[in-house]
């Protein structure tokens, strides 16, 4: 995300992702701002896991990736909200 000022979010607290650093193994969050004098713009959650998602605070609500890549956002998020579970 060249030209983003990135921030690792984890307990509370924030450090910059600078050029050429990795993210701190562990860190699922991700806050983004165009630079210092512009408000946050994106928090972005992060999910390493491969064929499928789940919802870190209830790991019944799942999708696999297949589902969300033919989903629409619309309808992804009518199903996050009702817990569904999709295979």
């Amino acid at each position: 995300m060249a030209g983003w000022d990135l921030w690792e979010a984890h307990d509370s607290s924030l450090r910059p992702l600078l050029p050429g650093f990795s993210l701190t193994d562990g860190r699922e969050q991700l806050w983004v701002r165009r630079d210092a004098h512009h408000p946050w713009q994106l928090d972005v959650l992060l999910d390493r896991s491969d064929d499928e998602w789940i919802f870190k605070r209830d790991a019944s609500n799942r999708l696999s990736t297949s589902t969300l890549d033919q989903l629409g956002y619309a309808e992804w998020a009518r199903l996050a909200r009702q817990g569904a579970t999709t295979r």
